[in-house]
């Protein structure tokens, strides 16, 4: 018995020395590249193709992503055959959206019935880089940031005689400073538009409430053709510094919109795009000439109304209404004695109560009195009604 366990115990230390040391499957070395892009849209604006995206923060394991080489632009060209006498109809609402290998419903940003795909094999076999932003001109193309992540935007023109028979398909990648590359971002083809050139004739004009802008609608599309469908135009604002603003919520319709929203004394620029759509921004004209209006209040203020007057031991005091004007710095008081041809003003500055008293008369003298706003701009208005008093010798 005592040398069977002793067999049992050199045994089991002989299985354990060879098993000791034994090695797993081997597996493959992690490759850290960047994420791909994830957020990534395209649409057309005149004869521009508009790209707008958000890079990646972070690598594919997680890690953050701190420094980017560079953002490649990929485009592939595919020529569209028309049936012979076809019309290639204006850009509609919407971009056409397609992910590798799959179909997907067709977004917001499309325009087009039907869905389209490609396959990554045969996106490679036909792309060609068109652009590589390195890293020291990324900032060239930062538009904004949205809850601190930068936004891009980059402008590929369409230069060629033929682009309303193409369909373009884009798509990005992101190289870090060791030169790893992302995958590409989805795949986003656009069918370009012949849409309408920009509004002509910008005019504008100040009013106390509001600045009116105008223009003349084009007359051509920007392949030349005079066929315009036009559904409405935006209008934009932006003062220096500062990015423009859509200032309509829908299309508008007629060649007029009428900007309430100002403050006198600063300096807005313009500038209005066509649009073949009411609700979305896809497909719009590229941008009229802007136009710089400096907003001066030359607007007087209301008249004053309302003055009594009455005469005490010695003065004669006024009141009136109080004058409702927001932009009202105060009131200027006017005065003549009988006989006497021109005012004089006896509030050399602005007072801000609507009433007076003047003590400086005499007794058996009528005096005439008006009263004037005046804005913070130095506008003043039309003299009030003139009323008179005089203070009488057996006044107190």
């Amino acid at each position: 018995m005592k040398k069977f366990f002793s067999f049992f115990i050199i045994c089991s230390l002989i299985f354990l020395s060879i098993s000791c040391g034994k090695k797993g499957s081997l597996l493959p070395p992690v490759i850290k590249v960047p994420q791909k892009i994830k957020t990534f849209r395209v649409y057309q604006r005149g004869r521009k193709i508009i790209l707008e995206w958000a890079n990646p923060e972070a690598y594919t394991d997680g890690s953050p992503l701190t420094n980017i080489r560079k953002v490649e632009i990929w485009l592939a060209q595919i020529k569209l055959h028309l049936e012979k006498g076809s019309k290639q109809p204006n850009q509609s609402e919407e971009t056409l959206k397609t992910k590798v290998g799959k179909k997907e419903k067709l977004s917001s940003n499309q325009s087009s019935s039907k869905e389209k795909t490609i396959s990554l094999k045969e996106f490679e076999r036909q792309a060609e880089l068109t652009a590589s932003l390195s890293q020291d001109k990324l900032a060239e193309y930062l538009i904004e940031r949205r809850k601190q992540q930068p936004q891009y935007r980059y402008e590929y023109p369409l230069t060629d005689q033929d682009f309303l028979s193409k369909r373009y398909i884009f798509a990005l990648k992101v190289v870090d400073q060791k030169k790893k590359s992302s995958d590409y971002s989805e795949f986003v083809p656009i069918e370009p538009k012949a849409l309408p050139l920009p509004p002509l004739d910008l005019r504008s004009k100040v009013y106390q409430d509001k600045i009116e802008i105008s223009w003349t609608a084009p007359e051509k599309n920007i392949d030349q053709s005079t066929e315009v469908e036009i559904k409405g135009y935006n209008v934009y604002r932006y003062e220096k510094g500062q990015q423009p603003q859509r200032l309509n919520s829908k299309a508008i319709e007629s060649n007029k919109y009428e900007d309430k929203d100002f403050v006198f004394g600063k300096t807005y620029y313009y500038f209005v795009r066509a649009s073949v759509s009411t609700t979305s921004l896809a497909g719009e004209s590229a941008d009229s000439e802007v136009i710089e209006v400096v907003v001066q209040d030359k607007f007087p203020p209301s008249s004053p109304s309302g003055l009594m007057i009455m005469a005490g031991p010695g003065y004669i005091t006024l009141s009136w209404d109080e004058n409702q004007d927001k932009d009202l710095a105060g009131y200027r008081v006017w005065r003549k004695k009988e006989g006497e041809d021109e005012f004089i003003l006896l509030t050399p500055t602005p007072i801000t109560v609507n009433n007076f008293t003047d003590n400086k008369v005499e007794k058996n003298k009528r005096y005439y009195y008006a009263v004037t706003t005046q804005d913070i701009f130095g506008n003043e208005s039309q003299k009030s009604e003139v009323i008179s008093e005089i203070l009488k010798e057996g006044d107190p």
